[in-house]
């Protein structure tokens, strides 16, 4: 399998592979704005306009001045071989971000990874799994290489989650996650609240439900119940609020966050949005103007085969998951059997569905529909797959989570 584990090939101690970053210039920006447009258009259309735009990606990557040379054939791309794992990190560093997340001045220094999600493609390309970290998850942290070029930081047992990218930078982040999963993670990147604010903006703005209003100073939003289309400052409110939601807790804010990437995720691979050259172009755009990268993602063909590997696989394929815990005050202590099982499963590439009212408490489902039947095996810690081999294995009980094609509703505070 080429999404290897951590016991087939293990660095030197204390050492992230893949992690050095590098802020893209004005001239790699652009190339990776075109492929990955290029990417999206090659296989929604085969357009004319698609070969243009890998050309032309081609002559903007050489720092070239003339674009008049059309006889180079575009490149020969296609979705990798294998299995990926890409880690995806949500900064509270406000560097660059303005002054409407707080005062930039008070959090000076800030740069935790508030968000972690690691996305894994399974060997055949058929499905794929998101899977959340609580930031206040309590973990042994391996030693990691400085950040920024500072001195090496030790191991630290029962750390805080989130403190790994203030420790130690992206690298460390990875590193954290390969140690708690078992994969190996050749890509990641960071994200900041423009980015998720502009990717919103370049669709039209994201439609989710609300259960019940929501109402967080903190967060600066206020919403009301029912249907709502997220934009502006909404959408990092929506994805940022504890208060506004379920217990107040992380946990539920992940459930949150699980309602805007599912209904993100309809938007983007709708009709409307992929036969929409200018809204293509500006989710491209904001991705790669407001994310830090991992070496392994800057180069061009990279980035448009993993888009071509995800591009085809069904929004019902697509599962988002919670790292399972126990809440212990604000803190969540792994639930270790459970996380053991979920692990299991994943780095098989086994078909698996979440035990029944599986929905976490950030989560309802929208008036009127039907809860989702309960599949064939007996959920618990231990569960195993049906003795029916085609019946899919039933993650524990404590593995919360829900479908990309699932339109749940945000279960706000009351």
């Amino acid at each position: 399998m080429s999404h290897q584990t951590r016991t087939d090939r293990r660095p030197a101690p204390g050492i992230a592979r893949h992690g050095r970053l590098r802020r893209p210039s004005g001239v790699r920006t652009a190339a990776l704005a075109i492929v990955v447009v290029a990417a999206v258009a090659v296989v929604s259309s085969g357009s004319v306009a698609a070969f243009a735009a890998w050309d032309l990606s081609r002559t903007v990557q050489a720092n070239a001045v003339d674009i008049s040379d059309g006889k180079a054939a575009p490149p020969s791309i296609g979705a990798i071989d294998g299995g990926a794992n890409i880690l995806l990190a949500g900064s509270d560093s406000r560097v660059g971000q303005g002054d409407a997340y707080g005062n930039p001045a008070e959090m000076a220094g800030n740069d935790h990874n508030d968000v972690t999600m690691l996305l894994h493609i399974s060997e055949d390309h058929s499905r794929a799994t998101v899977l959340s970290f609580p930031r206040d998850l309590l973990i042994d942290r391996p030693a990691c290489q400085g950040k920024d070029g500072g001195p090496d930081v030790p191991a630290k047992r029962d750390s805080a989650f989130n403190l790994a990218m203030q420790d130690g930078g992206l690298p460390c982040v990875v590193r954290t996650v390969e140690s708690i999963t078992g994969l190996d993670i050749p890509y990641g990147g960071v994200v900041q609240f423009l980015g998720v604010k502009g990717i919103a903006a370049a669709i039209g703005g994201v439609p989710v439900c609300l259960a019940n209003p929501i109402d967080d100073d903190h967060a600066d939003i206020h919403l009301g119940a029912g249907p709502q289309v997220l934009q502006g400052d909404d959408v990092v409110g929506f994805v940022r609020t504890r208060e506004g939601v379920s217990d107040g807790s992380d946990i539920g804010r992940i459930s949150n966050q699980q309602v805007f990437l599912s209904a993100l995720l309809r938007a983007v691979t709708s009709a409307g949005t992929l036969g929409n050259p200018a809204k293509v172009y500006g989710i491209a755009r904001a991705v790669v103007e407001d994310m830090r990268l991992s070496t392994s993602l800057d180069d061009p063909t990279t980035i448009a085969s993993l888009a071509l590997t995800v591009k085809d696989i069904p929004l019902d394929r697509i599962t988002f998951l919670q790292y399972p815990g126990f809440r212990v005050g604000q803190k969540v202590e792994p639930d270790t059997a459970s996380a053991e099982r979920m692990m299991a499963l994943i780095a098989d590439d086994a078909d698996f569905a979440l035990s029944p009212d599986r929905a976490a408490n950030g989560v309802e489902l929208p008036p009127g529909a039907d809860a989702q039947p309960a599949p064939s095996a007996t959920p618990g810690a231990g569960a195993t797959p049906s003795a029916d081999p085609s019946a899919p294995a039933v993650l524990p009980e404590n593995v919360m989570g829900q479908t990309a094609d699932a339109a749940t509703c945000s279960n706000a505070r009351r």
